[in-house]
């Protein structure tokens, strides 16, 4: 061994050499500043400050990304990689190439797609974000509020049987309520238009507006695994509290 490395420093340079290793790594993060942990498929987790002078680590299929202040972008090469950020989860999968930037003042997450394109899960809310667009998200587990904002382009979100359109700049308060399961979509800023999944109802929110719709799901949440959404109802003996506090603390996995 060579003088003045010990083997403490020998084995921790060699760890983050596998976990960077190269051979199966099919995604890439680029030229960005941020402070991200991954999770590898195999378990092993690394939070690491991604600087811009400083090599990009590779990361294999399947990894999850959790970013934790910053911006990133990633381009899966193939497969997909799960993305965090701010209670945010989105999957990336090949030909995807995407920007996500986390403000860790205001507690919103940046979503720009420049191929491919996504859909962020927030809450009980999907965000469908295409080529070409971007668009702020913030989801408050307190108060279950998602904020959508759009920044270009105008952006869909589902939430159960509700769909919103938010033209450019526009923005909306999303939310259910969980003793009636009642979707409620505020139009915070501009006007928006929204409608029922099947097209049945249409109304344009001017600004202040919000619009309610029952029956989309009785006493229930929607939840993702997969990327597919499901619906989950209070037990007969579970109060609104502890229903609440599985909501808020939930996490969806997208790899089985």
């Amino acid at each position: 061994m060579r003088p003045g490395i010990s083997k403490a420093w020998l084995t921790l340079y060699l760890a983050f050499a596998a976990f960077f290793q190269t051979a199966n790594a099919v995604a890439v993060i680029n030229d960005h500043t941020c402070t991200v942990k991954i999770t590898k498929p195999d378990g092993m987790v690394l939070t690491v400050d991604i600087k811009k002078d400083r090599p990009l680590p590779e990361i294999s299929s399947g990894s999850t990304v959790e970013i934790l202040a910053g911006s990133m972008e990633v381009a899966p090469a193939e497969g997909v990689v799960q993305v965090i950020a701010r209670d945010m989860v989105t999957a990336v999968e090949a030909g995807d190439r995407i920007t996500v930037m986390v403000d860790t003042e205001t507690g919103m997450a940046e979503y720009s797609v420049s191929a491919g394109g996504l859909e962020v899960i927030a809450g009980n809310t999907t965000i469908t974000v295409g080529k070409a667009q971007s668009v702020q998200v913030r989801s408050d587990n307190m108060t279950g509020i998602a904020e959508v904002r759009s920044i270009k382009g105008a952006i869909r979100t589902d939430t159960v049987c509700v769909r919103a359109l938010i033209p450019e700049h526009m923005a909306a308060e999303i939310s259910i309520d969980d003793a009636t399961g009642e979707v409620n979509v505020k139009s915070a800023d501009g006007s928006i238009e929204v409608s029922s999944v099947d097209g049945s109802v249409r109304k344009k929110l001017s600004e202040g507006e919000t619009f309610h719709m029952t029956g989309c799901v009785p006493a229930g949440i929607q939840t993702f695994t997969n990327m597919t959404p499901e619906v989950d109802a209070p037990d007969e003996d579970e109060g609104p509290d502890e229903f609440r506090r599985k909501r808020y603390y939930r996490f969806w996995p997208l790899f089985p």
